[in-house]
């Protein structure tokens, strides 16, 4: 090490040391770009509250879609997607991950044991529903606990890529990675029981079902 240098070196360390506790422990804030620097994934709203998810287990919520708050989501997976149950907050993502929270601080953790990425989340008035890799769905009418439901039919081997909820039906979408290839559409009225859309255009077999 050249002299210049390990002078700086040890300046530093002196200033380090003089600088009272309070300053050296000191939280840093995102500045630029804004809102921060985490890549958004996916966002919901209910009308009072914004909610971002974002890699590395990363949450940010806001009350004015203007500034925006880091909350600790008690995840490190990457997150995919967040729905609105009502007032609670349901966030999905990376190999099974789940968590939901009803103030938008405190999150709790309820991860299914997949390493399914869940890429999409919707939810209907009484009961969420979770989509994702190699066409698992995943239902829950608390946002606790899930179930693990047959694949649509007709789905495999598509991954189920997008869940949306409106007028009592819930629509799934995806993309073929068989031997036919084409997209994948598929409705449910109970989020459980799902009917394929383009009959013919994917293989015919069934998923395996279970239950956590």
């Amino acid at each position: 090490m050249r002299f210049p240098q390990l002078a700086r070196l040890l300046l530093f360390c002196l200033i380090a040391l003089a600088l009272p506790g309070s300053a050296q422990g000191l939280a840093w804030s995102w500045s630029n770009p804004q809102p921060h620097g985490n890549d958004i994934v996916g966002m919901a709203r209910n009308g009072t509250l914004g909610v971002q998810v974002c890699e590395l287990g990363r949450v940010y919520t806001s009350p004015d879609l203007v500034n925006w708050y880091s909350q600790n989501s008690g995840l490190t997976n990457d997150l995919q997607a967040v729905a609105f149950f009502g007032s609670r907050i349901i966030i999905t993502g990376a190999n099974g991950a789940i968590a939901y929270s009803d103030d938008g601080v405190n999150f709790t953790n309820c991860s299914v044991s997949t390493t399914n990425w869940l890429v999409s989340v919707a939810a209907s008035s009484n009961i969420v529903v979770a989509v994702g890799d190699n066409g698992v769905v995943y239902t829950s009418t608390s946002g606790a606990s899930w179930q693990k439901q047959s694949n649509p039919p007709g789905v495999s081997p598509s991954w189920l890529t997008s869940v949306a909820y409106g007028n009592g039906v819930f629509v799934a979408t995806g993309d073929s990675g068989g031997v036919t290839a084409g997209s994948y559409l598929a409705n449910s009225g109970d989020g459980i029981h799902w009917t394929n859309q383009y009959p013919g255009s994917e293989s015919s077999g069934h998923g395996a079902c279970g239950q956590l």
